[in-house]
């Protein structure tokens, strides 16, 4: 587990305490018979340093940014080719299929 982790985790525990917080707090005004005008201002700082935290980890914990320009040296991946590959004979494949038609010279039926 990365420090990342731990403040993700940290930052989902204090939203948390500050949703408890909050159905006491109403549950108190139930109680008193008085109106919620605004929440309290310890559960607002609660929820605005969770968020702060949640954020912050879903930045860091998952690594570096990757460049999104097709001529990177970042993406230049065999992987990336096969997959792209593959994706299009899939699409021939369902194209020959929707269309009847023969793939190859091969019949295509759907049974």
């Amino acid at each position: 587990m990365g420090m990342g982790f731990v403040v993700g985790i940290l930052g989902v525990l204090i939203i948390s305490h500050a949703a408890y917080c909050t159905i006491q707090y109403r549950a108190v005004l139930k109680i008193t018979e008085e109106e919620l005008s605004r929440p309290p201002i310890n559960v607002v700082m609660e929820l605005i340093l969770g968020l702060i935290l949640c954020s912050w980890a879903a930045l860091t914990v998952l690594g570096k940014f990757l460049s999104i320009l097709p001529d990177s040296l970042e993406n230049s991946c065999m992987h990336c080719l096969e997959v792209a590959f593959l994706l299009f004979l899939v699409l021939i494949t369902l194209k020959a299929l929707i269309g009847g038609k023969t793939l190859l010279g091969l019949p295509i039926s759907l049974f």
